[in-house]
């Protein structure tokens, strides 16, 4: 931006005398001596005019002046447009003294002459006491101000403080945000190792687990291998007619037990009071023909009208404490058979459980015998637990002197059931005579001579040989002389002296033809059971 020459209007340059010079050059004597012209120049009258004179102006000889000049900086000015040029311009105003002067000095001589009529002071004259209140007032004033201006910055200063604590606040918070999602993130990657592990620690513990179950299963399969070799090895003696009977009524056992696991597990059945009930039952059987009639009809009850106990679990019960209970020496075979009989007629499956009972307990009722083979079972007490089924008490095996009691017992019971034929007069025994004649003459063609053959034989004929004779005659009388030629010649062959006493049973049942002698205990007292009477 350039410089701006501005131009003042052309004034007298005397006014009252007084010269007026632009560009004066002053000096101390003569500012005294204009200040003392200008008071006698005031202490005129207010009316009486004193033009003014045209002097020259001091230092200049020539009588002429250079225009006034006026010189204002740039940098006073605000610059708004940036285009403006960077140099630093003067605005200059100059009054031209030559032209204008002449023309207008008598014009301005008035002007100034008019001026000069107004009064000399800008305010009326006041007293002190006026002036110390407007200084009252001002100072006043001044300390409002100031106190305002104060409180305003202590309001600044406070507003800046809470700014610096809100900031301070939010980024505390900010702070403690981040942290704890910091910390959020760690729990949350503990928590899904933790997850991690647990799964793992599952899935390990469950392979674990399948694994311990195929090592049992390939240990039981590896078992029962070994076993079936073992039994490969060993001498089976049996009728082939005699295995698959007994194989089918075990089966059927094993299926009536898992029937009732099941049933057990879906409801809340009490087998011990309804164990308790029926083997209290069986052991108050005697021989008469209303003892077991009434036994046998209390049983039945049990069986049939009991809805908190299902039949198959009854009927199993039963089957296992009857077997049991022929151990006991006060047992009486011949009724506990007639019994059998009874509840069989109406739960005709009972008997294949029964007898399954019966093969379990003693396998000459099969009738079957499995012989010694160190290569196959290693040690006699392996055989007799394995094979022939030799009670442990205490972590020892029973005495030979004990199985042979039970194996009697077993025998004894097994005899009164197939001599039994009919009961009440019109029951038939599905498992009667000829199921005895059968098992004689398994019994004679593959069974070797021992002391558990023996004493099983002698227990067998003692109880049935009278029903087998009566009903089979001549042809039991052949079977006898068989067991005479052949059986007791294999046992005084073997010439073991634990032999001699069932040696000399067996000889004095067949010499003193004690087979045709009714066993003591087979008739029952009292009137005999008729069908219509019973029930059944």
């Amino acid at each position: 931006m350039g410089a701006v020459k501005l131009e003042l209007r052309c004034c007298p340059q005397r006014v009252l005398g007084l010269a007026v010079e632009p560009e004066p050059k002053w000096s101390f004597e003569s500012l005294l001596s204009e200040l003392d012209s200008l008071e006698e120049k005031l202490s005129l009258p207010a009316n009486s005019a004193v033009p003014f004179t045209k002097n020259r102006s001091r230092g200049y000889p020539n009588g002429k002046t250079a225009a006034f000049s006026m010189r204002v900086s740039d940098e006073e000015l605000e610059v708004s447009d940036g285009e403006e040029d960077d140099s630093r311009g003067l605005v200059v105003f100059n009054c031209d003294d030559d032209a204008n002067a002449r023309e207008n000095e008598d014009s301005s001589q008035e002007e100034f002459a008019g001026a000069l009529d107004v009064q000399p002071y800008l305010m009326d004259e006041v007293g002190l006491v006026e002036a110390s209140m407007f200084e009252q007032i001002h100072e006043h004033q001044l300390e409002l101000k100031e106190g305002i201006r104060s409180q305003l910055l202590a309001l600044e200063m406070e507003v800046m403080s809470k700014n610096q604590k809100g900031a301070s606040a939010i980024a505390r918070i900010d702070k403690y945000s981040e942290a704890r999602r910091k910390s959020d993130r760690k729990v949350d990657i503990l928590y899904r190792r933790y997850i991690a592990e647990a799964v793992d620690d599952h899935l390990t513990a469950i392979q674990q687990d399948h694994e311990i179950k195929c090592q049992m299963e390939e240990r039981r399969i590896r078992i029962d291998a070994e076993e079936a070799k073992r039994k490969e090895k060993a001498i089976v003696r049996a009728s082939a007619s005699a295995l698959p009977l007994e194989q089918g009524r075990l089966q059927k056992l094993k299926e009536l037990q898992d029937q009732n696991q099941s049933l057990m597990s879906m409801s809340n059945v009490n087998l011990d009071k309804h164990t308790r009930q029926i083997g209290r039952l069986i052991r108050q059987i005697r021989g008469t023909e209303e003892n077991v009639r009434t036994k046998a009809s209390e049983l039945l009850n049990i069986f049939k009208n009991n809805p908190d106990c299902p039949e198959p679990i009854t009927i199993a019960a039963f089957a296992k404490k009857v077997v049991e209970h022929c151990e006991n020496p006060d047992n009486s075979a011949f009724a506990s058979a007639q019994v059998i009989v009874l509840i069989t007629s109406q739960v005709p499956y009972a008997m294949d459980l029964i007898l399954a009972k019966f093969h379990k307990a003693c396998i000459y009722t099969v009738p079957k015998h499995i012989s010694y083979s160190k290569a196959a079972f290693g040690s006699k007490e392996a055989y007799y637990k394995a094979q022939l089924g030799f009670r442990e008490h205490g972590g020892q095996l029973e005495s030979v002197k004990d199985y042979l009691k039970r194996t009697e017992a077993s025998m004894r019971l097994y005899g009164a059931l197939v001599q039994t034929e009919t009961v009440g007069g019109g029951i038939e025994n599905p498992h009667g005579p000829a199921a005895g004649w059968s098992w004689l003459a398994r019994f004679l063609n593959t069974l070797p001579a021992n002391a558990f053959t023996a004493v099983a034989l002698d227990a067998f004929l003692q109880t049935a040989g009278f029903a087998l004779y009566r009903k089979y005659k001549s042809q039991f009388a052949k079977l006898l002389h068989i067991v005479s030629s052949h059986f007791l010649e294999a046992l005084k062959a073997r010439d073991d002296p634990d032999l001699k006493p069932v040696i000399m049973e067996i000889e004095s049942y067949i010499q003193y033809e004690k087979y045709l002698q009714e066993p003591e205990g087979r008739r029952m007292a009292g009137k005999p059971l008729l069908s219509s009477q019973s029930g059944f």
